[in-house]
């Protein structure tokens, strides 16, 4: 049996390795509104890294060692979820894959630092010394990332080339412009007597010792950049150890026992089904049944549609809205506050990427917000505008993450950390589920609903291509164009993503199809039982899990169900 004790061992083991994995992050949990980390930048040193490891490792060991006797399910699913995160970060970590890439996404580097400090909350005396603190420790965390990526480069773990170029010219931009400098742009708390003093020591900082230490980033990309692999080898297939790191980089991503082969196949498959409801759709949205016409004209209509950020998003905010009025049919309490939608950081907006969800800080402080690019919206600003809006926002990610902050009783390495599969596979059925509820306002945006459908299993195809079978970066995107209406320029930027960062795209696709499989099989076990406000508690409050473990806590859930008709 499991005993009051061993499930506070089990308890203790997930806080534990979710307080190891903050401190290594606390990025991350700035993003997460964990404000106590506010002062705090990760430690790259080969010494600390080392250090964590052998933490991270402890605890999978630990969690071997716990046997249980007639588990209860709760203890046993949490088990598992705990020894599943530490394995899946030791493995990521010795694939070594985030020590050399590189890429104008904010995953790490420059870019992750200045997203973390444009989404800054100063508000008092205290928030004001984390974040001159945070600033006096970037130049050395921006050293350590310029001495990661010279230790990979010495072990022939080289950066793709116009990936490279990307980042340099990105960060050349920001350098230019430090009246747009994210971390120039907090004021000190009114009335606050050390406000002068503050102010002047944090543009100090920033200039004297944050800028410089940039430029010496930029000159260590600048120096790789002659040795980096070309676009023809762009994925890991190509590298050192890439078979093993891509194998990894699966697991991570479907937290299934997949294959690269398997994934190319669903992706090939999932596509041309998907392609027939396209056409049958496209008949009655654009008066065309052939595919390709009805690619084209959605293409060209993003292209019609023009850069109007602001009107675009006014509309995603009014897509939002009507989720939010039809919620209380989705979703049983606890129903999080609504979503805000704002324009994202200049020098995210300015390289095209694709709006994103930032979850609420855990203090109330600051509420979900759906991030817009609203100086380029691309498809986001067009046919794709509601899809997007309701994957980033209502029913999609804010309702999934802001919930899980409304269940104290969430330890926090189920609440605060990212599955893909369980959080992507979420979001693209909430663009289902909006269909399902007559949420789109139109046919062409119910089009867009699908085309972005086929875009997620599009990135089952590029991402194994790339990484499992040496597709060039050119035939990566040739394939995109050829089975997408995306505009060019996203489909470069995308595609660079997957260079960047394997396995992540998985998730989405792979996720939505388990979901949807569990959704259909409690409706058919349950019968009138079923109810799918039910179901979607069963998804989202058990925290972000591997698909494995949410398969077990929906089936817990119908079993539970049907033994009280």
């Amino acid at each position: 049996m499991v005993t009051a004790v061993t499930a506070a061992l089990i308890g203790e083991l997930a806080d534990e390795l979710a307080g190891i994995l903050l401190r290594n992050d606390p990025f991350w949990a700035s993003a997460q509104g964990m404000r106590e980390y506010a002062g705090d930048v990760p430690d790259l040193s080969p010494q600390a890294r080392q250090v964590w490891r052998d933490q991270v490792v402890d605890i999978a060991v630990r969690c071997d060692q716990q046997e249980l006797s007639n588990p209860e399910a709760g203890s046993q699913i949490l088990l598992e979820a705990v020894r599943d995160k530490a394995v899946r970060e030791l493995a990521a970590a010795d694939s070594r894959v985030e020590e050399f890439s590189v890429t104008t996404f904010p995953l790490s580097g420059p870019s992750a630092m200045l997203l973390v400090a444009s989404r800054t909350l100063i508000d008092d005396a205290g928030s004001a010394a984390a974040y001159l603190s945070r600033c006096r420790r970037l130049p050395v965390y921006l050293d350590q990332s310029t001495a990661m990526l010279r230790d990979a480069a010495r072990d022939g773990l080289l950066p793709v080339a116009p990936l490279v170029a990307d980042a340099i010219r990105q960060l050349r931009e920001h350098m230019a412009h430090p009246e747009r400098d994210p971390m120039l742009a907090h004021r000190p708390p009114e009335g606050w007597a050390g406000a002068a003093a503050w102010q002047d020591e944090v543009e100090r900082v920033i200039r004297d010792d944050v800028r410089p230490a940039i430029g010496r980033y930029i000159d260590v990309l600048t120096e790789l950049l002659p040795a980096s692999r070309p676009a023809e080898r762009a994925g890991l297939l190509h590298m050192p150890g890439g078979v093993a790191a891509y194998a990894c980089a699966v697991r991570n991503g479907t937290t299934l026992p997949m294959d690269p082969d398997e994934i190319h196949r669903i992706g090939l498959s999932a596509l041309a089904e998907i392609e027939e409801h396209i056409a049958e759709l496209g008949g009655r949205a654009v008066g065309s049944h052939d595919i390709d016409d009805i690619m084209a004209r959605l293409r060209n209509e993003v292209s019609r549609a023009g850069a109007d950020g602001g009107d675009a998003m006014t509309r995603a905010a009014q897509a939002v809205a009507r989720a939010q009025e039809r919620v209380t049919e989705m979703f049983h309490a606890p129903l999080p506050a609504q979503c805000v939608i704002e324009p994202m950081p200049p020098h995210l907006a300015a390289f095209g990427a694709p709006p994103f969800y930032s979850p609420p800080a855990r203090d109330g402080s600051q509420p979900g917000t759906y991030l817009f690019n609203s100086a380029q919206p691309g498809q986001a600003g067009s046919w794709a505008l509601e899809a997007t809006a309701f994957h980033e926002a209502v029913p999609g990610h804010h309702v999934q993450f802001s919930r899980l902050q409304l269940l104290p009783e969430l330890p926090l390495l189920l609440s605060a950390f990212y599955v893909v599969p369980h959080g992507e596979g979420w979001g693209l059925y909430a663009e289902r589920l909006a269909d399902e509820l007559g949420l789109y306002s139109d046919d062409i945006q119910r089009l867009g609903m699908l085309a972005s459908t086929a875009w997620r299993a599009v990135r089952l195809v590029v991402d194994s291509g790339l990484h499992a079978r040496g597709w060039s970066r050119d035939r990566a995107r040739e394939f995109a164009f050829a089975h997408s209406p995306m505009p060019e320029a996203f489909i470069a930027a995308e595609i660079d993503r997957y260079i960047a960062l394997p396995g992540q795209a998985l998730g989405y696709y792979i996720g939505q199809q388990e979901i949807l499989r569990l959704r259909e099989r409690a409706r058919a076990r349950l019968g009138a039982a079923y109810d799918i406000r039910d179901f979607h508690s069963a998804v989202l409050d058990h925290g972000s899990l591997p698909l494995t473990l949410l398969g077990k806590v929906v089936e817990n859930w119908a079993s539970s169900v049907a033994a009280a008709v």
